[in-house]
């Protein structure tokens, strides 16, 4: 929340800003003027580079952070749902509210198991919907900057 309240503050004073991380989570803050950087792989990515990275915009990532969940900052998901059917629900859908909203077009989907993937969509529904608010960084975090 401190970095993203950050960059927020960076981009309104007309700054460019670079994230330097390898955290999915942080992927939601890239932009127009906004990027991040992999130290460890030494990729930098823009919004184009974190579609073909995770296969969603930026704008989806909590999105899809609340399908498949995130285990290294301990958000959960729905239990049953990976990044790749993330990604082709989030692909076909738009948004979480409407995977749960078209639930019923779910059997059209040229996607293996699709029963099986409503059946954890339904059962894990409160726990999407809770991951992906823990995945949404706050912008707005009360800080003194110079």
């Amino acid at each position: 929340d401190l970095v993203a309240t950050l960059a927020k503050k960076a981009i309104s004073g007309g700054h460019t800003c670079v994230v330097v991380t390898n955290d999915k989570d942080l992927s939601q803050l890239v932009g127009p003027q906004t990027t991040l950087y992999d130290y460890a792989k030494g990729e930098r990515y823009d919004e184009a580079g974190i579609v073909q990275k995770l296969g969603v915009k930026p704008s989806q990532v909590t999105d899809l952070l609340g399908l498949m969940g995130d285990a290294v900052d301990c958000i959960p998901g729905v239990k049953g749902i990976g990044q790749k059917h993330a990604t082709a629900l989030l692909r076909h859908f738009g948004s979480l509210d409407d995977v749960y909203t078209r639930l019923d077009e779910l059997d059209k989907l040229p996607m293996r198991g699709s029963a099986g993937i409503c059946k954890n969509l339904v059962a894990g529904k409160d726990i999407a919907f809770l991951s992906r608010k823990l995945a949404t960084l706050v912008c707005n975090v009360p800080m003194k900057t110079k």
